[in-house]
């Protein structure tokens, strides 16, 4: 595939998955009643959910490291152009996080990594030590973003009609800027 149609193809993936966010906005969440399910409150025990138990702090920063996207034509993962580091989440310790990325006005411009815009979600996580995932809500994002943790490595799939067409991988940061930066 020419680097041409590879263009051509990410600019699409990347107006999909932006359309599935979009989209998502007018969908209805279905909500349940906490008190429905909830025990009392002499059931509740810190023993009750091992796998929720967060022995250590996740106090981590992941940077964009690998950008992909899934050829459905070949059924394997392709790379995708990006820019390292052109997206970092940043976990504290009081659960709270945030999504920092560049905002790119055109495909050209993140080719050469200028004319951007800095833009910063903050929200809150949730982070399974059991199962290694975490689950993010995000200003401005009305569904929660979800990732698994493999290692040193964030991984965060979008799908798109039921099958997965993104996958974005970001590795833990060397530095940890300040939360207030």
């Amino acid at each position: 595939m020419n680097r041409h149609m590879r263009r051509i193809l990410a600019t699409l993936l990347i107006a999909a998955v932006t359309t599935l966010l979009l989209a998502a906005c007018g969908t209805k969440i279905q909500t349940t009643d906490i008190d429905e399910q909830a025990p009392p409150d002499s059931e509740i025990t810190e023993e009750a959910d091992p796998e929720n138990t967060d022995d250590e702090a996740f106090d981590k920063t992941y940077e964009l490291s690998d950008l992909m996207w899934f050829d459905s034509e070949n059924e394997e993962w392709v790379t995708s152009d990006f820019i390292p580091g052109a997206e970092k989440y940043f976990f504290y310790d009081d659960n709270t996080c945030e999504y920092v990325y560049k905002y790119y006005p055109t495909y050209d411009d993140m080719l050469i990594d200028s004319n951007y815009e800095i833009v910063t979600a903050k929200g809150t996580y949730i982070y399974n030590l059991g199962q290694e995932r975490v689950s993010m809500m995000l200003d401005n994002i009305p569904i929660p973003v979800t990732g698994s943790i493999d290692g040193n490595q964030l991984i965060i799939e979008y799908d798109y009609d039921g099958s997965s067409a993104v996958r974005a991988i970001y590795t833990v940061a060397e530095e940890k800027l300040n939360k207030y930066e």
